[in-house]
């Protein structure tokens, strides 16, 4: 295995061969992240622990683990935004914010408002990233991303 980005550990996704990011094992996410967004009729296809997700576009798997074991994105009920093409799919899973509502914001604001609206939920407890994310983390990184791509 080899390290990545954050401390994570990486292992190569069996469909693209790429660097998977660890979702659950010693950095624990819960299962949850993966079995709330698992549509129901794939729930038996979900590999044991531990599970990798694969962040590249052109690969259909998002989550997989040992021997092979994959879910792929059409087995979600959630878009995944880092294999769709940017716009209206969620990068706030929480809060409903797609890459065009956090690129039209940062054009529009200085500083942009979603990523402070994102913040003040997040302090009052009102997020659910390890159920509603496909990467099981905080959306706030991601966000981010997208401010800094709005020029």
């Amino acid at each position: 295995m080899n390290d990545v980005a954050h401390g994570a550990v990486s292992n190569p996704c069996p469909s693209c061969s790429e660097a998977g990011i660890e979702c659950i094992g010693p950095k624990q996410v819960p299962e949850i992240t993966v079995s709330s967004l698992v549509k129901p009729e794939y729930q038996e296809n979900i590999p044991p622990a531990p599970l990798f997700f694969c962040p590249q576009k052109d690969c259909d798997v998002v989550y997989f683990g040992g021997g092979g074991h994959q879910i792929r994105k059409d087995q979600l009920s959630v878009d995944v935004w880092q294999k769709e093409e940017p716009g209206d799919t969620l990068i706030c899973y929480c809060f409903g914010y797609s890459a065009k509502d956090i690129m039209e914001d940062a054009k529009r604001n200085a500083p942009p408002e979603i990523p402070l609206v994102i913040r003040d939920k997040i302090q009052a407890r009102l997020y659910e990233c390890d159920v509603k994310n496909p990467q099981g983390t905080c959306c706030l990184g991601n966000v981010a991303y997208w401010v800094k791509r709005a020029g």
